[in-house]
């Protein structure tokens, strides 16, 4: 086992033991109460927590109290790039994961990501991607240790750069940008040095000049303070892809009486558009905070746009083919993926 995730669980042990010293029950498989340890590395103010607690109030009130949720925000218990190891492990019971970001094992889950080039609705994106969850069990298999419960998609990201403004293709040559792991390949071939890492490194990178800029969703002007450092937003507008966002352990999962797992399971597609609007009305603060603050939009040329989310839709053909090599149905995912999105109409 990995020594982050070690020490992790030991963390988690400790809490459980603190719990028990102050009499609040920590449940058996046929126990009344469930006290469930929610994890996430996210602050306790982004949108993202907003929208779990939330769901947290939802799930206990529903449960009439069987369910009772102890948070830890801010990586106390997981960090951005361990999260479904750290929750398959037991450091946690439900929260945050990161798939996206993790180094090893993610491979039909991450290849994904780069199949959505075209989508203009989020909600597609989701309805596609239950689908092809329940077509494809290789992408279970690849979570085992954790049941989902829901996923999410995120605000569309463009270009944000410290000190160098992006007004057409030719200008990205040379930026060091903080980017999503899917884009890595198709950005480099744009003459980016693109650098996948979790937001919260991003900052530290971008202020200590490390990064010339990050490729993501105008919110994280205001919730990641990335207005401290940024001067421009280039609208290279690419959508966010979904993937699995919140999760809990499997054998966690497996305890619950049925009646509680269908509370859960009830609510996911509330709990994702939720996650959604509040990050859509960061986006629009984002937005406005950089208008107030003097931070430049730029606008691209129609053509420029083009040949950039061009490059994009490239990168699913070639990591289809990857995952293909690997004895995983990419070209198969990645056709029916891209069928259902040039129709833009939900799947049967």
């Amino acid at each position: 086992m990995d020594v982050r995730i070690k020490r992790k669980l030991f963390l988690s042990v400790l809490v459980t033991f603190a719990l028990q010293l102050t009499d609040v029950q920590i449940v058996s498989a046929d126990s009344e109460l469930h006290v469930l340890r929610y994890a996430s590395p996210y602050r306790e103010g982004s949108p993202y927590s907003r929208a779990d607690r939330a769901w947290m109030e939802r799930i206990e009130s529903e449960s009439n109290g069987r369910i009772k949720f102890i948070p830890f925000f801010s990586g106390s218990l997981v960090n951005g790039r361990h999260t479904v190891q750290e929750l398959a492990a037991g450091i946690a019971d439900v929260g945050v994961i990161s798939p996206n970001l993790s180094r090893a094992g993610m491979h039909l889950i991450q290849g994904q990501l780069a199949f959505y080039e075209g989508l203009k609705d989020w909600r597609l994106g989701e309805e596609i991607f239950w689908s092809m969850w329940e077509k494809y069990p290789q992408m279970k298999q690849e979570l085992a240790g954790i049941h989902v419960i829901t996923i999410n998609s995120g605000s569309p990201m463009y270009i944000l750069t410290t000190d160098r403004p992006v007004k057409t293709i030719s200008d990205l040559q040379g930026l060091r940008l903080k980017v999503t792991a899917e884009k890595v390949r198709p950005l480099q071939q744009l003459g980016i040095d693109a650098v996948p890492m979790p937001m919260g490194e991003a900052y530290v990178a971008l202020h200590r000049g490390v990064l010339d800029g990050a490729i993501s969703p105008a919110d994280t002007i205001v919730a990641i303070n990335f207005h401290e450092m940024i001067n421009y937003i280039s609208l290279f507008k690419s959508p966010r892809p979904p993937y699995p966002s919140r999760a809990i352990n499997q054998k966690v999962w497996d305890e619950l009486p049925q009646d509680l797992q269908e509370i859960v399971m009830a609510t996911a597609s509330w709990w994702s558009e939720l996650i959604y609007k509040e990050n859509e009305q960061f986006e629009a603060r984002g937005m406005q905070k950089a208008k107030a603050i003097g931070i430049k939009l730029i606008e691209p040329s129609p053509e420029d746009v083009e040949k950039y989310v061009g490059k994009l839709t490239e990168e699913g053909e070639r990591i289809a083919n990857i995952l293909d090599e690997m004895s995983l149905p990419g070209t198969d995912m990645y056709r029916d993926i891209q069928s259902i999105i040039k129709q833009q109409q939900l799947p049967n």
